[in-house]
């Protein structure tokens, strides 16, 4: 009986190690690179181009409201802060003036943008809209100013917005 109940405490514990490990690997990959129009670029786990936005400062996001659901925040706290091998830039977290803690790039605050629907969309390359400019980012963390491509602030469906018209977040 002894031995049965060890046994299973054995099998078990492998098999918590081994959870432990792919937890562990998943939250390692919460960053990695993907390609668009602009390059390679980072982009989160889920494979939404990743932005910084130009009215930010270190450490600080300025994007709230309506321009945080048009760029939503890619939250994160330390202990799912991680990327691939191929990401160089230095990931941190801020807090939010919601109290939210929020994914850092090289010490600037994260988004994503509402209107990239799918992985390697950059519909927000370059976009003016909230107050300022609206930049993917390169491995190394760099914002990629270069002049947008396919995305120039439009989505396909037409001149800005998935139902047509143009973007305009404030």
């Amino acid at each position: 009986m002894k031995a049965t109940r060890l046994a299973i405490a054995a099998v078990l514990s492998v098999s918590l190690i081994g959870f432990g490990t792919t937890m562990a690997s998943a939250a390692s990959q919460a960053v990695k690179t993907g390609t668009t129009s602009a390059g390679k670029v980072l982009v989160a786990a889920n494979g939404k181009t990743l932005y910084v936005f130009t009215a930010d400062s270190p450490g600080k996001s300025t994007c709230t409201g309506a321009c945080a659901q048009a760029w939503p925040p890619v939250l994160a706290t330390a202990r799912t802060l991680g990327h691939s091998a191929d990401v160089k830039a230095k990931l941190s977290v801020i807090k939010r003036s919601d109290g939210k803690t929020q994914l850092a790039i090289n010490g600037m605050p994260a988004y994503t943008f509402s209107g990239d629907t799918a992985a390697g969309q950059d519909h927000g390359q370059g976009m003016n809209a909230s107050g300022g400019l609206w930049w993917v980012l390169s491995p190394s963390g760099t914002p990629i100013k270069a002049a947008a491509g396919a995305g120039s602030g439009t989505s396909p469906g037409g001149a800005g917005s998935p139902g047509g018209g143009t973007y305009d977040y404030y």
